[in-house]
């Protein structure tokens, strides 16, 4: 059994304390150096941080990282507070070990920032912040681990939700999978003063706090979403640690996995995991439903466009000729023989120097049904017309003009 904090120790030490009959609201940690300065300053008061617990404690004063309170001489294994299974092996890279004690302290000033109650190195959940007004263990990881085993342990001691802060250089498959299986965001610690591309550089500001934590800055981003305007209405952002943990915290920005209203990817066209805000989730809903609305007017309204279409194409010469057209030429009735043989005797009569006219022989009666034809009968009848017609005409010029002749004679 040994201390969960990162670092080895012995395990009769403890991290947090409290004061005799004076309550702070959460417990002091040894990391914090306001916090150490308040122990230092009630070396006499100061008590096990467990509730109820009266056990005395003594602030041993070493470097930042070895800061520790430990039971007085002769009280042998103390309260037993301080002992829990580690699941996690000692962090042995003392960059990446000054990085984590930094973003524990940056994790625990923004929670308590919000007015939340944080808690460094919580020894019930193991988590490296855990925030005790909405049960959630923050977690800092920089390389591969049992994610979903830490994740199940921190759930048996109380904790609601964990929540895996990942650092930008933490590589391997456990990890990848954790960052978009399990609630969880990259990280990298920026300088705010660098801009473009030099703002990518990350920030070592645990080198001397006092002068550099004002620039500190940390991003997040891999599975954080925000709103946009172009199709499917939600892109991948780059967000500050604050405004996250506010937004998460809070419950406005929620974890989804497996949402239809998600963007789809990756090698098997999945919907992407992520942290989204919950507005944002739902205005991005009642945008993709309006397009499937829209989708399904358009479909509906191509037929009768087509249709249109392909009636304006007709060729000119295939579009149906009236009925008039096809009929045939108009054609006078047919005379009867009584009338034609009167028509020609009276020719007679008026013309004696014109040549008889044959009468026309009798026509038969059209057929009922089909229409009236021109027949070689038809023919014959009108050209005699004609020529009595012609034969009168030449009558009436001959007397003019006998007539003009005589008239100067009387």
């Amino acid at each position: 059994m040994v201390l969960i904090h990162q670092h080895a120790r012995s395990n009769h030490i403890k991290r947090h304390a409290r004061l005799r009959d004076h309550d702070f609201g959460r417990p002091l940690w040894a990391g914090d150096d306001d916090d150490w300065k308040v122990v230092l300053a009630n070396r006499k008061a100061v008590i096990c941080d467990v509730p109820g617990c009266r056990q005395p404690l003594v602030p041993k004063d070493c470097t930042q990282s070895q800061r520790h309170l430990a039971y007085p001489r002769g009280s042998a294994g103390g309260c037993g507070h301080h002992i829990l299974g580690s699941d996690e092996k000692p962090e042995t890279d003392r960059r990446m070990s000054e990085r984590h004690r930094w973003m524990q302290n940056r994790i625990t000033a923004i929670c308590r920032q919000l007015g939340y109650t944080a808690v460094p190195e919580h020894w019930p959940t193991r988590a490296d912040v855990y925030v005790e007004t909405t049960k959630t263990a923050l977690e800092v990881q920089q390389r591969p681990t049992a994610f979903a085993k830490r994740t199940a342990a921190r759930a048996r001691h109380g904790a609601c939700q964990t929540i895996w802060l990942l650092s930008h250089d933490a590589r391997g498959d456990s990890v990848e999978r954790a960052l978009f299986g399990l609630p969880a965001v990259r990280f990298k610690i920026v300088d705010l003063r660098r801009i473009g591309p030099d703002r990518t550089i990350e920030f070592e500001p645990w080198t001397d706090p006092t002068a550099l934590n004002e620039f500190a800055v940390v991003d997040v981003w891999a599975t954080t979403w925000q709103l946009v305007d172009e199709k499917p209405y939600l892109r991948r952002c780059k967000m500050d640690l604050h405004i996250f943990l506010d937004q998460v915290l809070s419950g406005r920005r929620i974890w989804v996995r497996a949402n239809p209203v998600m963007p789809r990817g990756g090698k098997h066209n999945q919907a992407y995991a992520g942290w989204v805000l919950h507005e944002d989730l739902l205005e991005a809903s009642r945008r993709q439903a309006c397009d499937v609305e829209d989708e399904a007017k358009a479909v509906a309204v191509q037929p009768i466009t087509a249709d249109r279409k392909n009636t304006a194409l007709v060729a000119p010469d295939q579009t149906p000729k009236p009925v008039a057209a096809l009929r045939p030429p108009p054609v006078e009735p047919p005379i009867s023989p009584e009338r034609a043989m009167k028509e020609s005797a009276a020719a007679q009569t008026q013309s004696p120097t014109t040549t008889q006219a044959k009468p026309p022989r009798p026509r038969q009666a059209p057929h009922p049904v089909s229409a009236p034809r021109v027949t070689y009968e038809d023919v014959e009848k009108v050209l005699d017309v004609v020529a009595i017609g012609i034969a009168i005409v030449i009558g009436i010029a001959f007397v003019v003009q006998l007539l003009h002749l005589v008239s100067p004679l009387l």
